[in-house]
C-alpha cells in the first residue's frame, strides 16, 4: 500500500507541477503576443510551438476573439486547472488515504 500511495503522490504532483509551468508558459505566451507580431527569435518560436497547439484546437472549436482580443488562453488555462483539479489532486489525495491506511495497518 505505501509504494502505491507513493506513487500516486508522485503521479498527482508531477502531473500539477507540469499543468502549472503549462499555465506559465501560457500567459508568458499571451504577454508576448501582446508586443511581437513576428516572431524571430529563437526562444518565442519554441515557445509558441509549445502554447500554439491546444489554442489553435480551441479557437478552431470555439470562436474566441472578441474585439481583437483571444480568450482562447483564457479557456485553456481553465481546462488545464479543471484537469488539475480532478485528476491530479485527486490521485495526491488517494496516495495519501493508501500511505495512511499503510502505515496504521488497515
Amino acid at each position: 500500500m505505501i509504494l502505491i500511495g507513493n506513487f500516486l503522490r508522485a503521479i498527482g504532483a508531477v502531473g500539477n507541477l507540469i499543468a502549472n509551468i503549462y499555465i506559465f508558459l501560457l500567459v508568458i505566451a499571451a504577454f508576448i503576443s501582446w508586443f511581437v507580431s513576428f516572431p524571430v527569435h529563437p526562444i518565442v518560436r519554441i515557445l509558441y510551438e509549445i502554447t500554439d497547439p491546444p489554442l489553435r484546437w480551441v479557437r478552431r472549436r470555439i470562436p474566441s476573439v472578441y474585439g481583437g482580443i483571444d480568450f482562447s488562453p483564457i479557456i485553456v488555462i481553465i481546462i488545464i486547472y479543471i484537469i488539475k483539479f480532478t485528476i491530479f489532486d485527486t490521485l495526491y489525495a488517494y496516495g495519501e488515504v493508501l500511505l495512511r491506511r499503510g502505515l496504521i495497518g488497515g
